[in-house]
């Protein structure tokens, strides 16, 4: 299970060279301060918009792809009338079937629904939940399971299995919530299965959180004690916005109600825990800071991702007591972000420094992180934090917080040459590429730009340059 030192040597120098790429990817995809359509026909078909609602976008590093789900019909195919998994090139200007078989079986779409995409930093490897029964493995047809396309060999894969040496069967229940490392080679799931390894101490039908290494053919229960002991409650991983995993598949954020975890938690809700598979060790998340006590956070907590380089994780918690100012009222919930090296807990959705740094005042959520921590995306029914918003009271738009400079900044708006006004409906879901300058964000508005080719209320994905 430990990843050996030469393979991390080898993941450096492959993180160095990936980088080298986004860099030059952002360079050509440069559009300061522009808002454009993702959920789209590729140009060579015309770059109508796509004719149903599309949602749950996923991003690489660079910014360059963007993965989503989507009921529409005319993106190409061969896609089945179901809900499918696209892939938009925004280099390009072309759009690919995701959810499909293997070229080598024939290359036909998905038979049932496919969603949940994550995408690998280079955008070569997406994974997907799918409750389709033909694109391979020796599946249980009744259950939900987990696969990863490779979109440069065009073959699709079976996650959600046991270790081939203990025969490779599938999970026997069902599987979700997929988040793939940066480096395409791990994946993160939830499951209800009972079969994939243990040792599990939950109840039949309770979720576990497993890695799949699809190199090595091997899967591995992270939702544990690091004394090795099975978490003894529901354990759930989280992939809205990406990030559940690290780029290089050493850490793994997690959600759980176990209570045999450790760390000073109360026992009655959900905690945030980080498992790190190189030194089998968990570690709470959702806790004040250590100069402030390091005591668990007194209400739920759950959205939980992670940073490329495993240092900081963010999430969103009903808690009071981990920090603020907080200016919401008790029950709704704000984003903070726990740094595992510091032990330092920091809220993240609120208004600028500049502006008083207040917390928002209505309920946040869904976080997505960029790959050194320092910009946080995500959404919010607050009205206090900047605009020009055009949505109603209690309805979500899209921010950004930059920890280093202690601002925030509305996503969900307009491209400046359009006016750089906020959307007119609601916003949400958003994941952030790795340098944080571009988000993609789900929404119902019709005043960002199209073509738009669906019904208004439909949501579209857009993707905006912060430049």
């Amino acid at each position: 299970m430990t990843i050996t030192g030469r393979f991390e040597r080898v993941l450096v120098l492959g993180a160095i060279a990936v980088l080298g790429a986004v860099l030059l990817a952002a360079d050509a995809l440069a559009k300061k301060d522009r808002t454009s359509l993702v959920n789209r026909q590729s140009a060579s078909a015309g770059g109508g918009g796509g004719d149903d609602f599309a949602d749950d976008p996923a991003v690489s590093a660079s910014g360059r792809y963007v993965a989503f789900q989507t009921d529409a019909d005319n993106l190409g195919g061969p896609a089945e009338d179901v809900t499918n998994v696209y892939l938009y090139d925004r280099q390009r200007k072309k759009v690919e079937l995701i959810s499909r078989q293997s070229k080598s079986a024939g290359g036909a779409g998905a038979d049932d629904f496919a969603n949940d995409p994550s995408i690998s930093d280079d955008g070569r490897y997406v994974s997907f939940e799918t409750g389709a029964d033909n694109l391979g493995g020796p599946i249980d047809t009744s259950v939900d399971n987990i696969y990863v396309y490779d979109r440069k060999r065009d073959k699709v894969k079976l996650v959600s299995r046991r270790s081939r040496n203990g025969g490779g069967a599938a999970g026997n229940d069902f599987s979700n919530d997929p988040s793939i490392s940066g480096n395409g080679r791990y994946v993160a799931f939830e499951t209800e299965s009972t079969n994939l390894g243990g040792p599990l101490n939950t109840l039949a039908g309770d979720d576990n959180v497993y890695v799949y290494d699809l190199q090595r053919k091997r899967i591995e229960l992270v939702s544990r004690a690091s004394n090795g002991s099975g978490a003894d409650d529901v354990s759930r991983t989280s992939s809205e916005g990406g990030g559940a995993i690290s780029r290089s598949g050493r850490h793994v954020v997690f959600q759980s109600f176990a209570d045999n975890l450790g760390g000073p938690i109360d026992p009655n809700i959900d905690n945030i825990y980080v498992y790190d598979r190189k030194r089998d060790k968990v570690k709470l998340a959702s806790r004040r800071s250590k100069g402030a006590g390091g005591a668990g956070a007194n209400g739920d907590s759950e959205g939980q991702v992670i940073s490329a380089n495993g240092r900081f994780v963010a999430f969103d918690t009903e808690s009071t007591n981990l920090g603020g100012p907080l200016t919401n009222l008790p029950g709704d919930a704000n984003v903070y972000v726990f740094d595992l090296d510091r032990k330092k807990t920091e809220l993240v959705s609120r208004r600028s420094s500049s502006a008083g740094g207040a917390g928002a005042d209505g309920f946040s959520e869904q976080a997505s992180i960029s790959a050194n921590g320092r910009f946080v995306a995500f959404e919010t029914e607050g009205t206090n934090l900047g605009g020009p918003l055009n949505t109603l009271a209690g309805e979500d738009n899209v921010y950004v917080y930059d920890r280093d400079r202690k601002k925030v900044e509305l996503v969900s708006r307009q491209s400046k040459p359009a006016g750089n006004q906020g959307a007119d409906d609601i916003s949400q879901t958003a994941a952030i590429s790795g340098s944080g300058r571009f988000v993609v964000f789900e929404t119902e508005a019709t005043n960002l730009g199209g073509p738009l080719g669906n019904l208004a209320g439909d949501d579209n994905i857009y993707i905006r340059d912060r430049g």
